[in-house]
């Protein structure tokens, strides 16, 4: 599907409105479907999981060399390797480029407002086609 200028910035409205955690879900699908797993952000809850094994020291060291709160329900790993807590929509950049390729190639991952987005753009194209 070939989008247009004002498709795209429906896009970026959409993006725009999403609530945090569908924010996440794009942002990890993204680095599910192009490979940029550096960038994938981790629930509080899943912070257990994602260190174990590590050795409590240098856990202790990623926390106190980032930027990290409990209080704030997600983090990521900087370019250090040290755990920075997102604290809001400002931490996370979001490509519509790399939005597409999740749309081409795994579109089921995306968030329901983005899988929303796409289908009416798939009906006004198949009903502009059934007119001509």
């Amino acid at each position: 599907m070939e989008l247009t200028d004002k498709n795209l910035e429906q896009l970026q409205e959409v993006m725009d409105s999403l609530s945090l955690d569908d924010l996440v879900q794009l942002n990890n699908a993204i680095c599910d479907v192009c490979n940029y797993g550096d960038n994938r952000i981790y629930s509080t809850d899943e912070m257990d999981e994602v260190l174990y094994g590590m050795n409590p020291f240098d856990i202790a060291c990623r926390i106190s060399y980032g930027d990290f709160s409990a209080s704030y329900a997600y983090w990521r790993f900087n370019g250090y390797a040290n755990i920075v807590s997102i604290r809001g929509r400002r931490d996370i950049y979001i490509d519509r480029d790399n939005v597409l390729s999740v749309y081409d190639r795994e579109p089921d991952m995306l968030p329901d407002d983005i899988k929303d987005f796409f289908a009416e753009l798939e009906e006004e194209s198949d009903t502009e086609a059934d007119e001509d």
